[in-house]
């Protein structure tokens, strides 16, 4: 024990010191001033990051997993908080992200209430509210109870599939005395994650037996990037037998500029004969949204391929919530991870002839290269006749800047194009999307992903601008935590999905499209992020509307940014 326990939030935060959890962020609340006082008592591990809102924490949270793999906890004051993190949440959810999230409540015991306030923040359980989205939630009723409970919370987070914990901590708890009780078991005591779910000998050997007879295999894949393991072992997996690799948004998991690389390609999928899925969270939206496939593409209009699922996605399904997607004719799913999966296939399938696995190569490459020419020539064309700043040039212009740096997209999208003309190569080159579509997630996920990465590589946080309205504090914590992240506002002045829904509701409608701005826009005023940036203490540059003015302002961020401190710059993109 390194030191004197007195109160039961000093256990709490031994306990996490001892559990390797590295930083405990939150916005301050009075029901967890327990934890917080015993946690800044402690010169180093785990250290407090104070964040402006509970979603911008959970997001930071979500960011720093994706990094490292690791758990952060975060500090979610009572009812309110709790409900204000409750989107965040969501979204690690949906994208199978570990973190502790710690609540507290009270006094739970009604005698000890103050008026008022300690009774309209006090819910009979505080659980209820998440349930739905945690993958195990506790209220402990003593002091006792809190070893068994984190250490369970914890080993439940990172067992597959991860997702985040909520443990509710009652203030009483957190502040009583606990002198006279023996801890020394719970904090010497080694947690024990549970082992990944193992693929079942005769469902691989039906697998093989298909494969044998395909010819044209396609892979698609959301989280086999989730380790460095799978990582590698995939693109040894896709060369030995020439596959070619459809990634999915919610990993990296394959070089982008491979030759086996098919991702945006429809016709990959289309024909194919075999589709082998690694841990892929929607196997309709992969195979027949527009995103990855054609849009005549559909179950009625082809010959469904044979598909084998290798996934433990499964048990994380629930009623409430319907991320799983429609489902879709497969021949087997087969419980186990990705990981796992491509380390038993490595060692069991057999490659076909050399003439199959050269007609498999030209197959795949005929598609591939044709596409990146085609996304090179639009590159080209671009940039030679614009004097605006599409999201194309945008995209080619950050490209061409950071390729002789080591870097990670932290976050974000233009429209496709990062993954089309960059070079992705290393696991975790790109940390993938948002997972539940709910908006605040990317700069603190980008904060998060930075604080862990520092200036080993450059952090990039292609941020948008609606999704940034939701968080625009949380520049304080970066600059207040000196994170080093480059953050490229995305500014087409719009909330772009609802300007897209729109126009295609009134062409539907047969009415003009030209109201598709009324109130989907963020004009009149126009905002100047890189105003409200130096506000916040942040370097920041713009706005950006030239692409001659481009280069160099990004040239003196990301300076900025290797030294150590955070930089924006705001670069108004061309709508529609």
């Amino acid at each position: 024990m390194s030191r004197e326990l007195t109160y039961g939030s000093d256990l709490v935060a031994e306990l996490l010191k001892k559990s390797d959890v590295r930083y405990f962020s939150c916005t301050p609340g009075a029901t967890f001033r327990g934890i917080h006082d015993s946690i800044v008592q402690v010169e180093d591990i785990p250290q407090l990051l104070t964040s402006p809102t509970e979603g911008f924490s959970v997001a930071m949270a979500h960011g720093y997993a994706k990094a490292t793999g690791k758990l952060m906890a975060v500090g979610l004051h009572n009812i309110v908080g709790l409900q204000q993190a409750s989107m965040a949440i969501f979204n690690a959810w949906c994208d199978r992200v570990p973190m502790l999230l710690i609540g507290a409540t009270g006094p739970v015991s009604k005698a000890r209430r103050r008026p008022w306030i300690d009774w309209i923040h006090t819910a009979l359980t505080q659980g209820q509210l998440v349930r739905d989205y945690v993958k195990w939630d506790d209220q402990p009723a003593t002091i006792q109870d809190v070893p068994e409970s984190l250490a369970r919370a914890i080993t439940s987070a990172l067992s597959a599939p991860q997702g985040p914990v909520y443990i509710c901590l009652d203030v009483d708890i957190q502040e009583d005395p606990i002198s006279g009780i023996d801890f020394s078991e719970a904090l010497n005591d080694e947690l024990s994650v549970p082992s990944d779910p193992a693929p079942n000998e005769s469902e691989i050997e039906k697998f093989l037996e298909v494969y044998s007879k395909s010819l044209r295999p396609v892979i698609v894949t959301d989280y086999a990037g989730e380790s460095e393991t799978g990582f590698k072992n995939l693109l040894s997996l896709a060369e030995a037998h020439q596959i070619p690799v459809v990634d999915g948004p919610a990993r990296f998991s394959f070089p982008s500029q491979h030759p086996l690389n098919a991702s945006f390609l429809p016709h990959i999928i289309a024909e194919s004969d075999l589709i082998i899925a690694l841990d892929v969270q929607d196997i309709y939206a992969t195979l027949f949204d527009p995103l990855f496939a054609s849009e005549t593409n559909s179950t009625s209009s082809k010959k469904m391929p044979n598909i084998f699922h290798f996934t433990a996605g499964h048990y994380k399904n629930r009623s409430w919530s319907h991320e799983y997607g429609r489902m879709v004719p497969i021949v087997k799913t087969i419980s186990t991870t990705s990981n796992e999966a491509i380390r038993v296939l490595l060692d069991k399938m057999i490659a076909p002839s050399q003439y199959i696995l050269d007609e498999r190569g030209k197959w795949a490459t005929g598609h591939t290269s044709e596409a990146r020419k085609s996304w090179l020539a639009s590159a080209i064309e671009g940039n030679a006749k614009s004097d605006e700043i599409s999201t194309l040039l945008l995209a080619d212009t950050i490209g061409k800047e950071i390729s002789e740096l080591r870097w990670t997209l932290t976050n974000g999208s233009l429209d496709g194009w990062e993954r089309k003309l960059w070079s992705f190569v290393d696991f975790r080159h790109h940390l993938g999307w948002h997972g539940g579509a709910g908006l605040g997630y990317g700069l603190g996920a980008s904060a998060g992903a930075a604080l862990a990465i520092g200036t080993d590589r450059l952090c990039i946080d292609l941020q948008p601008d609606g999704d940034f309205l939701f968080h625009p504090a949380g520049l304080w914590t970066l600059a207040h935590s000196n994170i080093p992240l480059l953050v490229i506002m995305n500014n087409n002045r719009q909330y772009r999905n609802s300007v897209d829904h729109a126009s295609k509701v009134a062409t539907h409608r047969s009415r003009p499209t030209e109201s598709r701005h009324k109130g989907t826009s963020l004009r009149d005023p126009d905002i100047d992020y890189a105003t409200v940036a130096r506000g916040f203490g942040i370097w920041a540059k713009g706005p950006v509307s030239h692409p001659a003015e481009l280069a160099t302002v990004l040239q003196e961020a990301i300076q900025i940014v290797r030294s150590g401190r955070p930089a924006l710059i705001d670069v108004v993109t061309v709508g529609s």
